[in-house]
């Protein structure tokens, strides 16, 4: 059996994380329809309808459903159709 000593400090920054943990809770809190976002599967889509904790989502012809944590990014308008 291996023995190792505790940690004295943490692997990561809970101050960062808090901080990081904040700024995504907004961002999603404040999704519009219309809105154009990246989820954390890498589409890229538009926001087309917004309920309490999924998103109606289109990319290209094809809607379809994901959860409103899945959003890692907003993208700025028009960006979907200069691609």
């Amino acid at each position: 059996m291996i023995r190792r000593p505790p940690r004295s400090t943490p692997l990561y920054s809970s101050a960062a994380s808090d901080v990081y943990k904040r700024q995504q809770q907004e961002m999603i809190a404040n999704l519009t329809v219309g809105d154009e976002i990246i989820s954390s599967g890498g589409m890229v889509c538009t926001i087309s309808k917004i309920t309490d904790d999924f998103l109606t989502v289109r990319a290209n012809d094809v809607q379809f459903i994901i959860k409103r944590d899945a959003v890692s990014s907003i993208l700025p308008k028009g960006t979907i159709s200069s691609i």
